[in-house]
């Protein structure tokens, strides 16, 4: 295979790729296409929508910046605009790129951060709102 071919190739799955995170409903953003691509996802917890919620949610964009050899060289990945998100959360959350990274070599990738990272602030969101709703039994305890 030629280097031409393996750079259609590359491209191919990359657009498969953005195609199918799309599909999923979430919002992809190129930045940059040379002299590196630059694409940007809005990830946010499930409740984010919810403006009147009382409970917190959570989102941030993911900025990947591809090499040129994608898919045998992973993208860099940066979290940008965080919306209430912990310290430790990002801390977990960057552990857990690191562990996907190791265990997904190849295609498919971005859609394995992308939807890790989703269930991930699901997750933190429950943690959070079973915390509230202890406080919350425990102050009205005080109160009787």
């Amino acid at each position: 295979m030629n280097s031409e071919s393996i750079e259609v190739l590359s491209e191919s799955i990359r657009n498969s790729e953005f195609h199918a995170i799309g599909l999923l409903g979430f919002r992809t953003v190129v930045l940059q296409s040379q002299p590196a691509l630059k694409l940007e996802v809005t990830v946010r917890s499930s409740n984010y929508d919810q403006v009147a919620t009382k409970y917190p949610r959570i989102g941030c964009k993911l900025l990947f910046t591809y090499t040129e050899m994608y898919p045998h060289l992973l993208p860099k990945i940066s979290i940008k605009a965080k919306t209430n998100f912990p310290d430790m959360f990002e801390i977990k959350m960057q552990e857990e790129f690191r562990r996907i990274r190791r265990l997904n070599r190849g295609t498919q990738f971005i859609l394995s951060i992308v939807t890790r990272a989703k269930d991930m602030m699901d997750q933190m969101v429950r943690k959070l709102k079973r915390k509230m709703e202890a406080t919350m039994a425990a102050e009205e305890l005080d109160v009787l």
